[in-house]
């Protein structure tokens, strides 16, 4: 995670149109500035680096500390502060009238506007905006079928009815998805949407050389990033780890990132008689991500699920092998043999495989994993992705004078 994001230097595309996003993503205010979690700010500026002015209304709250949080410049967006319990998709049912209000308000004059799923405030703005004839262009990041909840009191979740009706939402207005398989799932319309991968980095900050393998009789390095809450499940890597530490492969791991597991997967790596894994807590990038990023031989995302996790794409950018669930759209980025491997989330027996597989490698086909990806960092800049993006609507004219 990053203190700060920078808007990228381009030509605008639709420089006298404005733009209006919506998602449900919590951010939090501290000091008149907005940051939140996530690369969700960097889509924020690649697409507003195109337009003449950007709207974001989004969830707020107030925040004491934001040192592990990434800035939303002031300048280039004009945030359109939402109350905080909009984050939550039965508040806005509870109160759906006034959250539509609110968003008519924060999105008047936008000429095309980007509701993010799912969540439901980002459906109060389709049904709000819609009957007024507002084109709209939807994200879908990943696959959120198996959110429908289950038993006898399912009909009283909001996520029961919200998973059709974004369904329905999504056939219906053109669509980013994370995946192609994403289009296939949803039975999305032909010409209906294209694929994207919406978190990405500076087309400048990539490695300008690949990583190499670990020297003779050193550990393998893998580096987590991200937030330590039950569904990371690092702890199917750490048991895989132990697993195949009773066959002499030793490996270390830098995590990098806090959150309510710590303590107890802190503890597990104790239990497991893991010597070589180290928590760091939240390293913003700097000198020292650079340098525990620069130590590290591949990186592991050990999810359940995900969208288009940023920290692929920041693994890309340090040409970093990647071991990955199959999860969202990493599929899409990372191939198995290519430029990393890919395991169903959960299984410690296929972690382990994997490793197993990893340290099998020859030095030069680690550096051949490692270019592949330095490689392809270049797709996924703010600047290539979000100019992709912003010339798809144009071709589907949902940027024309005359659409509205």
């Amino acid at each position: 995670m990053s203190h700060g994001e920078d808007t990228p230097e381009v030509e605008p595309l639709a420089p006298g149109k404005t733009l209006g996003i919506v998602t449900g993503k919590l951010y939090y205010e501290h000091g008149g500035r907005y940051y939140t979690t996530g690369g969700i700010n960097s889509y924020v500026l690649g697409l507003a680096a195109h337009f003449r002015r950007t709207v974001l209304a989004v969830p707020v709250k107030p925040a004491d500390r934001v040192d592990h949080l990434s800035h939303l410049p002031e300048g280039p967006v004009r945030v359109f502060p939402l109350p905080a319990w909009t984050h939550r998709g039965a508040a806005v049912l509870a109160a759906w009238p006034v959250v539509k209000r609110r968003l008519r308000e924060a999105l008047a004059g936008c000429d095309i506007v980007n509701p993010r799923l799912y969540m439901m405030v980002s459906m109060a703005a389709i049904s709000a905006l819609r009957p007024a004839g507002v084109p709209l262009f939807l994200s879908l990041t990943g696959d959120f079928s198996g959110l429908r909840p289950k038993g006898p009191l399912r009909f009283l979740s909001p996520r029961y009815w919200a998973i059709p009706w974004v369904s329905r939402a999504l056939r219906e207005n053109f669509t980013f998805v994370h995946g192609a398989h994403l289009a296939e799932m949803y039975a999305l319309r032909p010409g209906g949407y294209a694929p994207t991968y919406s978190s990405t980095f500076h087309g400048g900050d990539i490695a300008p050389r690949a990583c190499h393998p670990p020297p003779p009789g050193q550990p393998i390095r893998l580096v987590f990033l991200g937030r330590l809450s039950e569904g990371k499940a690092l702890d199917t890597l750490l048991r895989a780890m132990a697993d195949v530490a009773k066959g002499g492969l030793e490996f270390a791991l830098d995590v990098m990132g806090s959150g309510p597991m710590r303590q107890g997967w802190e503890r597990l790596s104790q239990d497991l008689g893991l010597r070589n894994v180290v928590f760091h807590g939240n390293v913003p990038q700097g000198p020292r991500w650079r340098e525990l990023t620069g130590e590290a031989n591949a990186l592991v995302l050990t999810s359940l699920a995900e969208g288009a996790p940023k920290v692929v794409v920041e693994a890309l950018r340090c040409a970093l092998p990647v071991l990955s669930t199959r999860v969202g759209a990493v599929p899409s980025v990372i191939r198995e043999g290519v430029n990393g491997w890919l395991v169903e989330p959960g299984s410690v027996e296929q972690f382990a495989a994997a490793l197993k597989g990893m340290a099998a490698l020859s030095g030069q086909q680690w550096v051949g994993i490692s270019e592949a990806n330095r490689a392809l960092a270049a797709k996924y800049t703010i600047e290539e992705v979000s100019r992709e993006m912003v010339e798809v609507l144009i071709a589907k004219g949902l940027l024309s004078e005359g659409h509205r």
